[in-house]
């Protein structure tokens, strides 16, 4: 329970801390227009940052696919280059020390690992992107509210802090 409270209450002040930065009101409407969560998920999916763009957030979406674009780039160039520095290293002759080796097998496994660092963050990104347009991007245009008690209700679950307590409340409509 602590788990689902924490992970709503955190996806909910970066969606906040997102929107106040790239929400453009003149650009964007006050509704979804006839989009779901599952829509703008599967847009975003499609091409990183389409999702938020179709919900008004172009700011935001264009971050999202200039994110996934450039750390996309980066994961080509890097398997590119693991892939020479590898060839590199197995084309070694047999019966050369140590150390003449170790030259070539350092730069291959930098190159390993900055690939594999590439691999993940582009990876990250797109994970993002993507949970973002399904919940965030939706959240604050879909049922969401703000009572006087600073506590936020979204579909039905219910959140807030009032200093020294937090509170966590589900409420069921059938």
């Amino acid at each position: 329970m602590i788990a689902v409270f924490a992970t709503v209450y955190g996806l909910n002040i970066i969606n906040a801390l997102f929107d106040g930065i790239f929400y453009n009101s003149e650009e964007g409407s006050s509704s979804l227009n006839g989009r779901t969560a599952f829509s703008t998920g599967l847009h975003s999916a499609m091409l990183p940052g389409l999702g938020q763009i179709r919900t008004g957030y172009k700011t935001k979406g264009y971050v999202y696919m200039g994110l996934t674009l450039t750390s996309g780039g980066m994961l080509v160039y890097s398997m590119m280059d693991y892939s020479k520095k590898l060839k590199e290293y197995e084309d070694l002759e047999e019966g050369l020390t140590d150390e003449e080796y170790q030259v070539k097998y350092d730069p291959a496994n930098k190159a390993y690992q900055f690939k594999n660092t590439m691999l993940y963050t582009t990876i990250a990104i797109y994970s993002l992107n993507v949970i973002d347009a399904l919940f965030c991007g939706t959240f604050s245009q879909l049922g969401s509210s703000t009572s006087s008690a600073g506590s936020e209700s979204i579909h039905g679950l219910s959140f807030g802090f009032d200093g020294n307590t937090a509170t966590l409340g589900l409420t069921q409509s059938f």
